[in-house]
């Protein structure tokens, strides 16, 4: 297995990582139904877990 060269994984990215909340509120604006602060959120980012629960990946619905 090769090395990962964390340089030319940064090169290749066309914008730098974003945190899970943000993702989450792409994702629900993509989907038609936004978070909206003071509510309680459609989409939200996933906080770990066995990953056999929905979210297992980076977001899940609510």
């Amino acid at each position: 297995m090769e090395a990962l060269d964390a340089d030319a994984i940064r090169a290749a990215m066309p914008s730098p990582p974003i945190s899970g909340s943000a993702a989450a509120d792409r994702i629900a604006d993509a989907l038609g139904t936004p978070n909206t602060t003071g509510e309680k959120s459609n989409v939200t980012s996933s906080s770990g877990g066995s990953g056999s629960e929905l979210g297992q990946h980076s977001s899940q619905f609510v």
